[in-house]
C-alpha cells in the first residue's frame, strides 16, 4: 500500500463526508487527498490561480471551480476503485513532480503533468517519435554518467524528474539540469516553454547531445532498448533504483518492442552550459506578464562563453 493509499484508508474510517487532508506541510503546493461522498478518492490542489482547462480522462475525472473565499480548486476523483492501485502511484508521480513547483505555478505545473500522463496513454503501437527517443537517449546518457557515479543511483533516479512533466529533467539537491538532444553538426535547440530555463534558485545547467543516424556495424552506435538494458543491468543489485527507473520509463511511453527503440544512434559528443543569471533565456520573470506561454530557437554557437565541462556539474563551487 502506498502512502498516499494509507491516508485514504485512514479518511475512509472518517465519518464525515467529504474529507480532505492536507498531504504534506513541507510540499509548496496546497494539495489535499480526500474522500467524497460516494468513498471516491480524490486528489485536490488549492490555488490562488486559476488553473487551465483541465484534460479528459475515462477512468478519472478532473474538475475546475471557483470557491467562494477567491481560490481554486482543482480535484482529480478518481471514478473506479478496482483502479485504486494506479490511480495512487499517478498521484504519487504528480505530487513529486510538483515538489519544487512554485505555489503560482502549482496549476499549470499539474495540468502538464496530467496531459503528458493522457498523451503517453493515447500513444499507438508505433511507439515513441524519432524525436522523443532521441530525447530519451540524451537523458538516459547523462543519467548513466555521471549522474549516477556522483549522486548514487538512487538519489540520481529519483532525480530524473522529466517523465512526471516537470520543467527540467533532473532536479537533485540545489540542482536543476535540463538535457537537450541535436543533430550533429547542428547548433540549434528548442526551447519549449518559459520554465524550461527557469532554475527557480536552484543552479542550472543545460545538457546538448549530439546524435547522428547510424546502423548495427558501428561500434559506438546504440539503440535506446540497448541503453535502457545496460542501465538496469547497472542496477540489478540496487532493486529500490530499479523499480524508479522502471517507473519513469513507463511514463515515457517506452516499450523494448517498439521500433523506434531500435534506431541506432551514435553520440557524437556532450555540451553542458551554465545557465548563469546572464544566460541567454526567456523566463517568466523577464517577458511581459500578458505573455503567458513562449518557444523559442537557442543558437549554441553564440552561447560558447557559458560552455563548461560536465565534471562540475553538482560540484558546489563553481
Amino acid at each position: 500500500m502506498t502512502p498516499l493509499e494509507s491516508l485514504w484508508d485512514v479518511l475512509s474510517r472518517e465519518h464525515e463526508r467529504p474529507v480532505f487532508r492536507r498531504i504534506d506541510e513541507v510540499h509548496p503546493l496546497d494539495l489535499y487527498a480526500g474522500v467524497e461522498v460516494g468513498e471516491e478518492r480524490v486528489l485536490m490542489l488549492v490555488s490562488q490561480a486559476e488553473p487551465p482547462n483541465p484534460p479528459e480522462f475515462e477512468a478519472i475525472q478532473v474538475i475546475k471551480s471557483f470557491r467562494g473565499d477567491g481560490r481554486w480548486i482543482l480535484a482529480i476523483r478518481l471514478r473506479r476503485l478496482d483502479l485504486l492501485t494506479p490511480f495512487s502511484r499517478l498521484c504519487g508521480d504528480l505530487i513529486q513532480s510538483t515538489s519544487n513547483s512554485a505555489s503560482s505555478d502549482g496549476p499549470a505545473a499539474v495540468m502538464r503533468y496530467l496531459s503528458r500522463w493522457k498523451r503517453l496513454m493515447q500513444l499507438s503501437h508505433s511507439g515513441l517519435s524519432d524525436s522523443e527517443v532521441r530525447g530519451l537517449i540524451g537523458e538516459l546518457l547523462l543519467l548513466e554518467s555521471p549522474l549516477m557515479p556522483r549522486f548514487g543511483p538512487l538519489a540520481a533516479v529519483k532525480g530524473w524528474t522529466g517523465p512526471g512533466g516537470a520543467p527540467q529533467d533532473f532536479r537533485l539537491p540545489g540542482l536543476a539540469i535540463e538535457v537537450k538532444t541535436c543533430q550533429y553538426g547542428s547548433n540549434k535547440i528548442a526551447i519549449s516553454s518559459l520554465d524550461q530555463l527557469d532554475g527557480m534558485g536552484d543552479r542550472l545547467f543545460l545538457v546538448v547531445t549530439a546524435l547522428s543516424p547510424s546502423s548495427e556495424f558501428d561500434a559506438k552506435a546504440l539503440t535506446l532498448s540497448q541503453l535502457v538494458r545496460r542501465i538496469r543491468a547497472s542496477l540489478s543489485t540496487e532493486q529500490e533504483a530499479l523499480e524508479e527507473l522502471d517507473a519513469r520509463l513507463g511514463q515515457t511511453g517506452f516499450v523494448e518492442s517498439d521500433k523506434t527503440a531500435s534506431i541506432f544512434y551514435r553520440p557524437e559528443h556532450t555540451v553542458g552550459f551554465n545557465v548563469v543569471p546572464n544566460f541567454p533565456k526567456l523566463t517568466r520573470a523577464v517577458v511581459p506578464q500578458e505573455v503567458l506561454e513562449a518557444t523559442y530557437v537557442l543558437d549554441l554557437g553564440a552561447c560558447s562563453r557559458f560552455q563548461c565541462d560536465l565534471g562540475v556539474i553538482g560540484h558546489a563551487d563553481i
